[in-house]
């Protein structure tokens, strides 16, 4: 069974992206994945984007989340 999660980013999008991909806690980043953006550059991509469709609202970005149990 999979348990799926999304967690909205209100600030500091780098810093956000910073702590989701920390090596120790994704197994050296095996377990990152990013969709049309490259975690690297993901925090000024999303802030691009923003400014380029002239989004308003407090959320930068959603961090999903999925758990796969065990067996």
């Amino acid at each position: 069974m999979a348990i799926t999660k999304i967690h909205p980013i209100k600030s500091t999008l780098n810093l956000a992206i910073d702590y989701i991909t920390k090596s120790e806690k994704t197994d050296e980043k095996i377990l990152v994945s990013s969709f049309k953006c490259h975690p690297s550059t993901a925090n000024i991509q999303f802030l691009k984007t923003r400014e380029d469709n002239d989004t308003k609202g407090k959320v930068l970005a959603r961090h999903l989340i999925q758990f796969l149990l065990p067996k």
